[in-house]
């Protein structure tokens, strides 16, 4: 198997800016029910049927404070059994990512390492989703200059992607 680096550093980007969006949501009541991501086309359904030019514009700016912030991101695990959501309870084991202390989120996929890694973030308008849910297309983070000075997943460290390997546990 052979892997782009190029994707792969995309959507490791995108998969944490889920996590946040996912947080920033949460907090307002809304969830996020689907999300998508590949190098050329980001979107994200919320669970209601329509979302203000202000929501959108305090979502925007809310993860982009926590990009400049440059939280760590930090991995725990839990007996599936100890976890509170029944759909993880059959798992022998959950990981859960960390965003500094805004975001926690069980999920087995790629991240970076600090939300500075992000550099940017733009949610570049909406669209009406099945069942008249709301979606948010949005920008790759980093599109504007950033991904020519990624950073090398070789490197490690703090300055590469993370290489946990995802030891159980699924993206909610």
């Amino acid at each position: 198997m052979q892997v782009d680096a190029d994707t792969r550093w995309v959507n490791t980007a995108v998969q944490t800016v889920f996590h946040l969006l996912d947080s920033y949501f949460e907090r307002q009541g809304i969830a996020m029910t689907e999300d998508h991501a590949d190098p050329a086309n980001q979107w994200f359904i919320l669970g209601t049927k329509q979302v203000s030019p202000a929501q959108l514009e305090e979502a925007e700016r809310w993860v982009n404070e926590i990009i400049h912030q440059d939280l760590s991101v930090t991995f725990s695990y839990v007996k599936g059994s100890d976890y509170p959501d029944p759909d993880y309870q059959k798992f022998d084991q959950v990981r859960l990512v960390h965003i500094g202390d805004v975001s926690v989120i069980p999920c087995g996929t790629c991240h970076v390492n600090h939300t500075a890694q992000l550099q940017s973030f733009a949610i570049l308008g909406t669209e009406k989703a099945a069942g008249g849910h709301q979606g948010l297309n949005c920008d790759r983070p980093g599109r504007h200059g950033a991904l020519e000075g990624r950073p090398s997943a070789a490197k490690g460290g703090r300055h590469g992607v993370e290489h946990d390997p995802g030891r159980g546990g699924r993206r909610r």
